[in-house]
């Protein structure tokens, strides 16, 4: 097991000196002591600005090895902020789950779904402390191939689909609103 505490100079630190001047802490917490298993606690919370508004994010993920070839990871992230200045508090959060398959030396599949939920007042994409965002709840499934390319080098296909209620973050080929965008990522990558 491991821990690390964290004192950062206000939230974000690009507008921390604009905004307040009070200090966030931040904890980090790892679990890894069984073989197959490894879980990881995030924590952040500070003031957002000089109002005296609060924001704490929370994430816990885990990923658990079933044999040799597959794991299973998952990812929860929490968010609120409270206080804000004529406004009730929001919340929003995420859950993602993702197999990982290693077919053989050189391929890799792994299949992900994400469940996103920033429908209390739209605060976590959108939104901010001067004015409500735009509500949403969206979900995506993503198809990733990772091909093992030797000596560093690793290419990546992504195929991905994301369905919103909203029609607000989303635009057709003919640049109409839209509910859906589907896409598709390759990437070339070298690890040295």
């Amino acid at each position: 097991m491991s821990a690390s505490f964290y004192l950062l100079n206000a939230w974000d630190g690009r507008v921390s000196q604009e905004q307040n001047q009070a200090t966030s802490v931040g904890a980090n917490l790892n679990y890894f002591g069984t073989k197959n298993l490894i879980l990881n606690y995030n924590y952040i919370g500070g003031a957002e600005a000089a109002n005296g508004s609060h924001r704490q994010v929370q994430e816990i993920n885990a990923v658990y090895r079933c044999n040799d070839r597959i794991s299973i990871a998952i990812d929860y992230i929490y968010g609120q902020q409270a206080k804000i200045p004529g406004q009730t508090d929001v919340r929003w959060s995420s859950f993602t789950v993702s197999v990982k398959a290693q077919i053989n030396d050189m391929y890799s599949i792994l299949p992900r779904y994400e469940i996103f939920d920033d429908s209390d007042q739209g605060f976590a994409i959108s939104g901010g402390l001067v004015a409500p965002g735009l509500k949403q709840k969206m979900a995506s499934i993503t198809l990733a191939n990772n091909f093992n390319l030797g000596d560093g080098l690793e290419a990546r296909i992504e195929l991905r689909s994301d369905k919103s209620d909203s029609n607000t973050f989303f635009y057709s080929s003919d640049h109409s609103p839209s509910y859906q965008q589907d896409s598709y990522t390759a990437a070339f990558l070298y690890a040295f």
